[in-house]
């Protein structure tokens, strides 16, 4: 059994918190209510970022307090080219770590 310090344990527990991230999007988008759409983007957002930080963790990088995917994806990438197309695809995920998590911040609904 790995060590709670170790380079497994830490990156199972971010992977554990990126799959409770997944459960809920996956809850959240059976509600079949639109109020919930970016909602349902924010825990896949989450779930993108501590995947990715997940893989630096295991790596010994260490990674910059960010919700920003393309700039942990770049770290990631430094490490493992073939993950390119993985955070190119994601990146666009970044606006519901926060934006769209407060007031005014839907571009649906008038300021």
């Amino acid at each position: 059994m790995p060590h709670e310090d170790s380079p497994a344990h830490e990156t199972r527990a971010w992977l554990e918190k990126a799959k409770a991230d997944l459960v809920s999007a996956r809850i959240l988008l059976k509600t079949e209510d639109p109020t919930q759409f970016h909602q349902v983007l924010f825990h896949c957002q989450q779930a993108a970022e501590k995947s990715l930080k997940a893989f630096l963790v295991w790596h010994r990088i260490s990674f910059r307090w960010t919700h920003d995917i393309g700039e942990i994806g770049d770290q990631c990438t430094a490490i493992e080219k073939s993950l390119e197309p993985l955070v190119g695809e994601v990146k666009y995920l970044n606006d519901y770590a926060w934006e769209y998590r407060y007031p005014g911040g839907d571009p649906d609904r008038p300021n």
